[in-house]
């Protein structure tokens, strides 16, 4: 794991520590089928036990988006535009020499939902670069 990785992982969890909050379901389940989804598994095929370990791990990822959201509100540098965020989606897609053309896939993407979670996880990363710029890191 990088050192970027593993500063942002324990700023990560320390925000979550310390932000006591309910997160409604409705947002878990759809974190943990787009993790399901990531993993190149099937939602509806996983076992009981492994359908709770993603929506652990998603009850997680929903607190800390919701804490950066509330940081970007606070902080209008810690924020990108939908056409920053859409021009980082386009450079990523065009790494992985997709097959469809580019309107196709983000057009699927957004059908299925995930691409405003992809939104949200781009917003998510650069909030979490603004918040490690601004932090003193003790070792």
């Amino acid at each position: 794991m990088s050192k970027k990785a593993q500063i942002n992982e324990a700023l990560a969890n320390r925000l979550v520590s310390d932000n006591k909050m309910d997160v409604p379901s409705w947002m878990s389940l759809s974190e943990a089928q787009y993790l399901a989804h990531n993993s190149k598994l099937d939602w509806t095929t996983l076992a009981d036990p492994d359908k709770e370990q993603f929506l652990t791990m998603a009850e997680r990822n929903v607190k800390l988006s919701l804490i950066l959201d509330k940081i970007r509100d606070l902080n209008p540098e810690a924020q990108m535009t939908d056409q920053e965020v859409f021009e980082v989606i386009k450079s990523n897609l065009v790494k992985t020499k997709v097959t469809q053309s580019l309107d196709e896939v983000i057009q699927q993407m957004n059908k299925t939902g995930y691409l405003q979670i992809l939104f949200s996880r781009i917003r998510d990363e650069y909030a979490m670069d603004f918040v490690t710029k601004k932090i003193r890191i003790i070792e």
